[in-house]
C-alpha cells in the first residue's frame, strides 16, 4: 500500500500505472496553511440558541422593540 498526495489530473492516471503492477494506492488531500487553520465549527440548529437579541414590530403602529432571550429558543 503506498499513500500519496492527490494532484488533480496527476493522480488518477499514476494510479491507473500503479494497478497495472498489483500496487495499491490511496491518496491524501495536500497540507495546506488553511487545512491547519480553519476548523469549521458545527453549526447549531435555532432551536438550540440561548441569549438572543431580537427585534419585534408592533402590530399596532411603527414602533419597533428590542429584546433579548435567555432561554433557548427551542424552550417553552
Amino acid at each position: 500500500m503506498v499513500t500519496v498526495p492527490y494532484v488533480k489530473g496527476l493522480s488518477e492516471a499514476f494510479n491507473r500505472t500503479q494497478k497495472a503492477h498489483r500496487i495499491c494506492m490511496s491518496m491524501k488531500r495536500h497540507t495546506t496553511l488553511r487545512n491547519l487553520l480553519v476548523h469549521l465549527e458545527d453549526k447549531i440548529v435555532d432551536e438550540e440558541k440561548s441569549e438572543l437579541v431580537y427585534r419585534t414590530v408592533c402590530t399596532n403602529c411603527d414602533h419597533v422593540y428590542i429584546r433579548e432571550m435567555g432561554d433557548h429558543l427551542g424552550h417553552k
